[in-house]
């Protein structure tokens, strides 16, 4: 067993693999786990962008108008639904207390809606106005990511005067997909989008780069000699050091690189 340590210790590229090995192996086990894991996940993801603002109507000779009324603001909304479990939601699984709605602020107009894509017509899905900003979603079934892409004309500015409401059975309400927020600050995607790199492209350039940089740091840690003051780190330590910069990283680049949609949702990702 020494004779094993002391071959492992003396060569570093052996330290690299061996945890290479151990942390996608970790990664793995977790990712079968919540794969094979079937429950029912109704989940929606939402991008808002304003066509026009109140500004615009202080120019004299520019006047909006929908059916004859003046509006201050136009902003168009996109909602992706899908089921993000592997157990099929039925329309049974609605409570009657909570329906599924989408709902908009007060203060606010509902100026017109449609369905943009339904990934199986099969499902039955149909939207209903019931009051002036409320619509109600409705279906026969949706299996593992299968859904439907609204898209909403209304006067509010800011997504979080929209809210998508409903409790089913068997689950909790249905909850928006953490990956569809951005993870980075709001004016560096105003800075891709303005740029000749589509934000895209981009996204994907990160989440790679942020994959590599750790292993590079992870090699340096085991490449480069220690000072000869210092005792050599032991391969515990190295381990250690190595998960505390790997991991976070690898983290980050999950969450940049992992779709905000399912996979043939690639309307919702389109520019207005």
């Amino acid at each position: 067993m020494d004779k094993i340590l002391d071959l492992i210790n003396q060569n570093p590229w052996l330290n690299v693999v061996f945890i290479l090995l151990t942390l996608i192996s970790i990664f793995l086990s977790f990712w079968f786990y919540f794969k094979s894991k079937k429950s029912k996940k109704p989940t929606y993801a939402l991008r808002t962008f304003n066509l026009i603002k109140e500004k615009i109507n202080k120019i004299d000779s520019v006047q909006i108008q929908y059916h004859n009324n003046k509006i201050d603001n136009l902003s168009i909304t996109k909602i992706a639904i899908w089921n993000n479990g592997r157990e099929t939601i039925s329309s049974g699984d609605i409570a009657q207390n909570d329906p599924f709605l989408i709902n908009i602020e007060e203060g606010f107009s509902l100026l017109d809606y449609d369905i943009l894509f339904e990934k199986n017509k099969a499902n039955g899905f149909s939207l209903t106005k019931l009051d002036a900003n409320i619509i109600e979603i409705k279906f026969d079934y949706f299996d593992f990511n299968e859904g439907i892409i609204i898209q909403l004309y209304h006067t509010a500015t800011e997504e979080e005067k929209i809210s998508i409401k409903g409790s089913f059975k068997g689950t909790k309400n249905i909850e928006r997909n953490s990956s569809s927020k951005n993870i980075l600050p709001d004016t560096f995607y105003r800075v891709l989008k303005n740029g000749s790199i589509k934000p895209k492209l981009m996204k994907r350039i990160l989440g790679i780069i942020t994959f590599l940089v750790p292993l590079v740091m992870m090699i340096s840690i085991f490449m480069l000699p220690e000072p000869e003051k210092k005792p050599e780190p032991t391969l515990l330590k190295k381990i250690l050091m190595s998960s505390i910069v790997i991991l976070p990283y690898w983290w980050l680049s999950y969450r940049t690189l992992k779709r905000r949609v399912p996979k043939g949702f690639g309307i919702f990702e389109d520019e207005f």
